[in-house]
């Protein structure tokens, strides 16, 4: 360290001398010892600052929903709640109090002088120093504690934040060692005690933790915007879908064209495309219908909790299906025993598929099956047959006209007994929709639109079973 000031003093500074600070003419006016040891100041000291942090460390807990904080986000967390405890506390009472600091006999005016014997400024209302920790009091102090609670919370303006505090504090910091180093270099006014343990022990390690901390946090900050910004310029240079009508959210812009050429038309056509039939498609046995829809399973607990139990708070994931169902007719052989007079004595003991020994044995498949009308002439009609075991039904899944979840489709003019009734049964099985999803507004919210038990609102043993 540089030398003191050894100039002669006057009375007056002769007086004032009598304390342990440096430089030792520094005019500390109606100084009072401290009572409190070092040692004892100290344990007092971190006995507030744990007293603090306790609650604190609940405070968050609770703050995070009950889902727990990553060790490092929770250390993060904890350094801005004590950054604030330190802030508004122990530095606000050091603005409020600089004045009257030297006579303070208090517990928060012991410490203060005890720290001072590394830094006399603050017995002395350095312009400086009051002006930086007024700052430091009125603006990290409350966005320290914001900072915490927005690690909590995971809010999205939790790096922007915490760069502002921790730059800012690194800014503070650097001016208050310079300002020191600057005046004990050239001005020989040193503001230490020689003694190491005040000097490095106080001065240079408790400084030097708001210098390395921040930097670390203002580095992760910086990360994290670099990264969000990285993974936006990474979607296509920031070319969006050129949409047009009929959806109304659509982006008209030709400055930011889609590079895929994307366009409404493929979410229109969606249906159509998977089920290759439209309304408007003449008839075709080789237009099967397809039915294609999302299914979502049942819920499961995705937190290792009991299945059946709907812990507030918990944990769940639904699996969802991607599907596309055709509907496939076969013959079957039917064996069947009958012992009494009444259709309850008729036992069905097998439904085998029917075997065909040779290829010209196999059902043709066609159309029309028979004459519409005996009455009329023969005639060759041009209709296409195929001769297979099976056959994949015929058809259009129109999601509009028929009313799922029911039995018998509602269906005016339709005069042909059983003529969709697979249909009906696809859609029925193809509307068992998302959790919480009803298919009118005047239908209770029950999720799966009550056609199958995914939810457990009515029986937990076929949830149970589901899962």
């Amino acid at each position: 360290m540089a030398g003191y000031n050894a100039s002669p003093m006057s009375s007056d500074e002769l007086e004032h001398a009598l304390h342990p600070f440096y430089p030792l003419g520094a005019i500390i006016k109606d100084y009072a010892a401290n009572t409190l040891s070092s040692p004892v100041i100290l344990v007092y000291f971190s006995t507030l600052v744990a007293a603090f942090l306790l609650p604190a460390a609940y405070a968050l807990t609770r703050a995070s929903r009950g889902q727990g904080l990553p060790r490092h986000e929770f250390a993060v967390a904890m350094w801005f709640a004590l950054c604030g405890y330190i802030h508004l506390a122990v530095e606000g009472y050091f603005v409020f109090n600089h004045a009257t600091l030297a006579a303070d006999t208090g517990l928060f005016g012991q410490m203060w002088k005890e720290y001072a014997l590394s830094d006399s400024r603050y017995l002395t209302s350095d312009t400086f120093t009051v002006c930086m920790e007024t700052v430091t009091t009125v603006l990290w102090g409350p966005l320290s504690i914001l900072a915490a609670y927005f690690i909590a919370i995971d809010h999205p303006a939790r790096h922007p934040l915490q760069a502002l505090i921790s730059f800012g504090q690194i800014y503070g910091d650097i001016l208050y060692l310079s300002t020191s180093f600057f005046d004990e270099a050239y001005r020989e006014t040193a503001y230490s005690r020689p003694e190491p343990f005040y000097y490095y022990g106080y001065f240079i390690f408790l400084n030097a933790i708001w210098l390395v901390i921040p930097g670390l946090l203002l580095l992760q900050s910086t990360m994290a915007t670099m990264n969000a910004f990285a993974f936006l310029k990474s979607k296509g240079g920031f070319e969006y879908l050129n949409l047009d009508s009929p959806l109304a959210s659509g982006n008209k812009s030709q400055l930011h064209a889609d590079p895929f050429n994307i366009s409404s038309d493929f979410f229109q056509f969606v249906t159509t495309t998977c089920a290759g039939t439209s309304p408007s498609s003449p008839p075709n046995i080789n237009g099967s219908i397809v039915g294609c829809s999302l299914l979502y399973g049942a819920a499961k607990r995705a937190d290792g909790g009991p299945s059946l139990v709907f812990d507030p708070l918990s944990s769940w994931s639904t699996p969802i299906y991607s599907c596309a169902t055709a509907i496939k007719a076969t013959i079957r052989t039917t064996s069947f025993q009958y012992n009494g007079t009444t259709f309850n004595s008729l036992t069905i003991n097998e439904t085998p598929s029917k075997f065909y020994p040779e290829p010209s044995n196999l059902p043709l498949w066609g159309g029309i099956l028979g004459q519409a009308n005996s009455t009329l002439p023969s005639a060759s009609y041009n209709i296409f047959t195929i001769a297979k075991e099976s056959l994949y039904l015929p058809g259009y899944l129109y999601w509009g006209g028929q009313k799922a979840l029911k039995p018998v489709p509602v269906k005016i003019s339709q005069n042909l007994p059983g003529a969709d009734f697979y249909a009906q049964a696809l859609k029925n099985a193809l509307t068992i929709t998302k959790p919480g999803g009803t298919t009118t507004d005047s239908s209770a919210d029950i999720g799966w639109n009550g056609a199958a038990e995914f939810s457990g609102i009515n029986s937990f043993a076929l949830f149970a079973k589901w899962q």
